[in-house]
């Protein structure tokens, strides 16, 4: 009887172990995805503003720094997260 004790006792332990496993692996993508979307959302932000800067550019200013309309039309309409 003792046995069977231990060997449900371990199975369970083992069920635990996998369930606190998934759990923390869970957490690491989180963690991971945190950090990944707190360094990078800085950046995304400045150049979501400089487009718009860029967007709102009369002719003779885009002369003035070198770009042409479809210069800045190609620059304006990439998606925040592309450099």
């Amino acid at each position: 009887m003792s046995h069977t004790t231990s060997t449900a006792a371990a199975k369970q332990n083992t069920a635990s172990m996998a369930a606190q496993s998934v759990l923390s692996s869970e957490a690491s993508v989180l963690v991971r995805w945190w950090r990944y979307l707190r360094l990078n959302a800085p950046v995304w932000w400045d150049r979501y503003r400089q487009r718009q800067a860029l967007a709102e550019l009369s002719s003779m200013q885009m002369k003035d720094i070198g770009l042409s309309r479809s210069d800045v039309i190609n620059e304006v309409n990439k998606p925040f997260w592309k450099p």
